[in-house]
């Protein structure tokens, strides 16, 4: 079962929610599912620029390093795990 599905009109700067979560300890998951050549690679890894313009996983980071970056009283261990299945291999 999903939590939520974002439409094609959304941008990747609507899935803040899922880092707001994992900071408080949620895991979350993004998959990106689609016919060949509909963008999902694009989507998730696109460059580094600003705003809606980055990939998700580029996002995440940022984010997730910006939410951390001033905490002095905790230790973080960031994981991220990526997997690209391509003609079911």
């Amino acid at each position: 079962m999903f939590d939520r599905v974002f439409s094609e009109s959304e941008s990747t700067t609507d899935i803040s929610p899922i880092i707001e979560s994992g900071m408080q300890g949620i895991n979350g998951t993004v998959l990106a599912y689609g016919q060949t050549s509909s963008g999902k690679t694009y989507t998730m890894r696109r460059g580094t620029d600003v705003g809606d313009k980055m990939g998700i996983i580029p996002l995440c980071v940022r984010d997730i390093y910006s939410r951390i970056e001033n905490i002095t009283t905790r230790a973080f261990i960031l994981r991220v795990s990526c997997l690209q299945v391509y003609n079911e291999n």
